[in-house]
């Protein structure tokens, strides 16, 4: 049986973040080598609350409380940096910041590309348990 460092059951925003963070921990740790992370999602996709994706609706929280930005403000996993990607950082600006929940849907789905370790789609977890053995988490080591 295979033990992995991480396993991540959704890849949502939380589960997309978390990705986030193991490839900042990866780039800084590079000596220890990677975290053996894998995330499963159910869906086909990391849409974000695709059932809720409606014309004229927006996010109901402030678009810097994105999957990196509170961690890290110049992650390239941010929402402005999706912005500036896709080439609507001025547009944006001058609207005011309104942030549609389409716009903020692309905006999880990229950042889920840009993560090294792509998700496994259409992985349901059923359950989870705790490794048998005590095993040093890798942030610790090095």
């Amino acid at each position: 049986m295979h033990i992995h460092d991480v396993v991540v059951a959704g890849f949502g925003s939380s589960g997309i973040s978390l990705a986030a963070a193991i490839d900042y921990h990866d780039d800084a740790h590079q000596g220890t080598g990677p975290l053996d992370a894998v995330h499963l999602e159910r869906s086909a996709t990391s849409a974000w609350q695709p059932n809720q994706v409606l014309p004229g609706t927006d996010i109901q929280h402030h678009f810097l409380r994105d999957l990196a930005t509170p961690r890290d403000p110049r992650s390239r996993f941010s929402f402005t940096n999706f912005l500036m990607q896709s080439g609507r950082f001025y547009p944006f600006t001058l609207l005011g910041g309104y942030v549609s929940r389409l716009e903020w849907s692309e905006y999880v789905q990229w950042a889920a590309a840009q993560v090294r370790k792509q998700a496994e789609y259409h992985r349901e977890v059923l359950r989870s348990s705790p490794s048998p053995t005590p095993t040093a988490p890798s942030a610790l080591r090095g």
